[in-house]
């Protein structure tokens, strides 16, 4: 029996050491792709067998952080594979993985799954649920006393407000925003965040108030230089200041800046400014001919948007066949970790019954060598026996002989 509890123990030793090497390598590789999520990674296919690995070990044997971990980093795959409804299963399967009550939960990480939801749901024109979303991340972010995280999820609730045309609460989200960001020192982040109520203004016609928030965002923001210049990407400025201008009657200078808005490749915004100062200046074939560039421009712009929402509309539909591959997958899976453990349950069994009659046969030898010796020792006594008989036989007759009397004959 201490044969086969020893061949028990040796095999369970062998395979907590595996585990152990096998626990460590997939934790290496859990920290190698965040680090590669972390650093912008625009992921792609190839990377879908290394997130479904690391979902299917941590899942049985990570801690809360890992699979949370692992699910979110599954989600990234799919989010910049535009697989959106997939990328939002992951995300709330990771934000169910997340245990709040301990201390070490990573908070980082769940209010940045709450941001790329928010994120999905602007894409697909969910205001509500993407209010939801970026009302948790905030939340969370504040519980992680990171002041800056809390503040720029609450400042993207202008996004939502965007969606339902509610300008007062973008004006005034915006406003709270850029004091908030002000009080933390960060004042080009505030000064670039007033893009929003500029816009906001110069629609109202509430120029003065423009003018300020103008002044502002061209001194502190980075984005424009003291040469009366846009940083590349940022070339829709130019629209803006070009509609301004036109409100103080300068339609010349305004010109130079729709210009510089179309050669940033702002067309719709361009060809529009460039509209509204010819009709200031009533020149007719100049309005002619840029309301037909601007028409074409909308329309360019019409077809991006829309063959996006075509594109996640698809991907919709075509979530429900990916799910039910996924089941499949998860299904296969589940079976080969059904076979594998009824594999080791088997050779453990058949290890155990060798050991068994390994044992038995050795115990059964065992009493056969015993009772040989001890037939052995019988035997040896009855000779030691009988040698004695024969030496006391042979003395009683050496004794007769030498005490016995031979008549002599005479003649």
């Amino acid at each position: 029996m201490k044969f086969i509890i020893h061949i028990i123990s040796v095999f369970l030793m062998a395979t907590v050491l595996a585990s152990c090497t096998d626990n460590e390598a997939m934790r290496q590789r859990l920290s190698y792709v965040s680090q590669c999520n972390r650093a912008d990674t625009v992921f792609t296919e190839a990377w879908l067998p290394t997130v479904d690995s690391l979902v299917s070990y941590f899942d049985h044997h990570g801690n809360a952080n890992e699979k949370m971990m692992a699910h979110y980093l599954k989600g990234r795959v799919h989010h910049d594979m535009g697989e959106s409804p997939i990328a939002l299963e992951c995300y709330q399967k990771a934000t169910e993985m997340a245990d709040t009550a301990r201390r070490d939960c990573d908070l980082y990480t769940l209010y940045a799954i709450y941001g790329q939801m928010a994120l999905l749901f602007d894409y697909q024109y969910l205001p509500d649920d993407e209010m939801k979303a970026l009302e948790i991340s905030e939340k969370i972010a504040w519980k992680d006393k990171d002041t800056l995280a809390a503040i720029t999820a609450y400042r993207l609730k202008t996004r939502v407000y965007y969606l339902r045309n509610d300008t007062d609460s973008m004006l005034y989200v915006t406003n709270k925003s850029f004091n908030l960001y002000r009080k933390c020192g960060e004042k080009a982040i505030a000064a670039q965040i007033l893009i929003i109520p500029i816009s906001v203004c110069l629609n109202r016609g509430q120029y003065k108030d423009a003018w300020k928030y103008m002044q502002v965002y061209e001194k502190e923001s980075g984005f424009y230089d003291s040469n009366d210049k846009a940083i590349s990407g940022k070339e829709l400025y130019y629209y803006y200041k070009g509609m301004y201008l036109l409100s103080q009657n300068q339609p010349e200078n305004a010109i130079l800046l729709f210009q510089k808005a179309l050669s940033g490749g702002f067309l719709e915004a361009g060809y529009k400014g460039l509209l509204s100062a010819y009709e200031q200046k009533r020149n007719p074939d100049s309005i002619v001919k840029y309301a037909r560039l601007y028409a074409n421009g909308n329309d360019s712009t019409f077809m991006h948007v829309n063959q996006e929402r075509v594109h996640q509309v698809s991907a919709l539909y075509d979530f429900s066949h990916q799910q039910r591959m996924a089941e499949e997958n998860k299904l296969k899976a589940t079976y080969l970790r059904l076979y594998i453990l009824l594999f080791i349950l088997l050779a453990t069994t058949i290890i155990a019954i060798c050991a068994y009659f390994v044992n038995k046969a050795r115990t059964k030898s065992m009493l056969r060598i015993n009772e040989l010796l001890s037939n052995r020792k019988e035997l040896q006594t009855m000779l030691d026996e009988k040698r004695a008989q024969i030496a006391a036989f042979s003395a009683e007759k050496e004794g007769l002989h030498r005490y016995h009397v031979i008549p002599v004959k005479t003649h």
